[in-house]
């Protein structure tokens, strides 16, 4: 969508987004900005919400402006429907990244008066290895691949229509069960968050609070003293799956570029876990978790000399 429409314009643009998105999204703009294109990645806050007034300052007619529903990394919720109206006042067009939050938080395309939003099914129990792109009215796009008609013209190939029918029929469940997981998810990730703030010190959680500004069914939190990896390998062993890093960033990236633009200090960051929640997570599961990972950071701690010293410094 983002390729697309830049082709589309025939001339050199300006797209306006943030320096916490998607690689999929930084990694266009990278390639824009080589051809010429003009880029301007806003900062974000400390929980990474991009400021309204930020956008305000730097938004210009024909502008392209590019944000997420939620962080992929750490769950946070953009305010849309303000950003929407900032867009719409200055006559640019707004294209929101859905393909991280889509089915687990309210949004339609209307209210936040988006012109181009993406979906992943995948992320909503859809199958893997499709998209969607929705583009309203009055948006030109243009292909990045040539020899057929399909999709409109936008990209060639032959669909795949089992992928097509089970995105619909997952979009279809989302909208009919969504309200249901976000209650559901959410009630669990306050009870993993309560449980663990009972038992485990020197930890924080990454992103917003606990509240309607985050994802519901998302967490990311860093921990003293451990190295993320050490501690979902014994996580894996006890049967909980949780991730020190999400899947679009590569094992060479050891510290998550998010984390290090919302300013997570090293020795915080080297320990993240993301974790998914699920509706069918029972209060059991979340205490479970919890006394597992706590379980397995007192053992790691128990190993580090590093550790050993902060908590030594801290005691005195």
């Amino acid at each position: 969508g983002l390729m697309g429409y830049v082709r589309a314009q025939g001339k050199k643009c300006r797209v306006v987004t943030t320096a916490i998105e998607h690689p999929s999204i930084l990694g266009a703009c990278d390639a824009l900005a080589d051809t010429g294109h003009e880029i301007i990645r806003l900062e974000v806050d400390s929980t990474g919400f991009v400021l309204p007034d930020a956008v305000v300052d730097v938004l210009k007619p024909g502008d392209l402006l590019v944000t997420h529903l939620a962080n992929y990394d750490i769950g946070t919720r953009q305010a849309l429907s303000e950003l929407g109206q900032i867009a719409r006042n200055v006559k640019a067009v707004f294209m929101v990244d859905a393909t991280f939050g889509a089915g687990w938080n309210e949004f339609s395309m209307q209210s936040v008066g988006a012109d181009i939003v993406t979906l992943a099914p995948h992320r909503f129990f859809g199958p893997a290895g499709v998209g969607v792109l929705i583009v309203g009215p009055g948006v030109e796009l243009k292909p990045l691949y040539f020899g057929g008609a399909q999709e409109y013209g936008w990209r060639p190939g032959s669909q795949s229509v089992a992928n097509i029918v089970g995105s619909g029929a997952a979009c279809s469940e989302a909208m009919l069960n969504g309200e249901a997981w976000r209650e559901s998810t959410a009630q669990s990730r306050c009870d993993f968050v309560r449980l663990l703030e009972d038992k485990l010190s020197e930890f924080q959680l990454n992103g917003a609070s606990l509240d309607a500004g985050r994802d519901p069914h998302h967490l990311s939190i860093s921990i003293r003293g451990v190295e993320g990896e050490a501690v979902l390998l014994n996580l894996d062993l006890k049967g909980v799956a949780v991730t020190s890093n999400t899947g679009c960033v590569t094992a060479a990236d050891k510290i998550s570029p998010v984390l290090k633009v919302i300013g997570v200090e090293l020795e915080l960051a080297t320990g993240t876990l993301v974790i998914g929640l699920l509706p069918e997570h029972s209060s059991g599961d979340m205490t479970r978790a919890v006394d597992l990972l706590v379980s397995a950071v007192e053992r790691i701690r128990s190993m580090s000399q590093s550790w050993h010293q902060f908590d030594s410094e801290r005691a005195e």
